[in-house]
């Protein structure tokens, strides 16, 4: 079973979970976005189901939700965080840079897709045009959207 890492903070900036089922990629996006007084991680989850919890929980106001969960995948999450936290902007993470994930995010609710291997150069980017809820496609996503 994945682990779910709770913070109850005092947020620094504004507040956000992970959901991804690496470790290490949720380690190291925490540790990037910690070193900014932007955005404060509230919690870490690695399936959707504990996402969820932590959702319900910290009613953050923003979620980073990686496309290729178990069991129920990225896309799926996004629909529902959607329809009960509507309050939360989504950005997804994936590992895809084509037309056709992208798409399904965006119809999921999302509000950006990154591809992982951009992640450490925009991830600042990213989460400040997520967090005003305008779009934000990585750079090889939009030459595929």
């Amino acid at each position: 079973m994945a682990e779910v890492a709770p913070r109850k903070t005092k947020a620094r900036g504004r507040r956000l979970i992970i959901i991804d089922d690496h470790p290490l990629i949720r380690r190291g996006l925490e540790r990037l976005i910690s070193s900014s007084d932007r955005f404060s991680v509230c919690g870490e989850a690695g399936t959707a189901e504990e996402g969820l919890k932590l959702l319900q929980e910290f009613e953050p106001e923003l979620a980073i939700v990686d496309i290729g969960l178990p069991g129920k995948d990225g896309i799926d999450l996004t629909r529902e965080i959607a329809a009960k936290f509507p309050g939360t902007n989504v950005l997804i993470l994936s590992m895809h840079d084509d037309r056709q994930h992208a798409v399904l995010a965006f119809k999921a609710g999302a509000i950006g897709y990154m591809v992982k291997n951009e992640a450490t150069e925009k991830i600042d980017t990213a989460l400040e045009e997520v967090w005003n809820g305008r779009k934000y496609i990585s750079e090889i996503g939009r030459a595929h959207v």
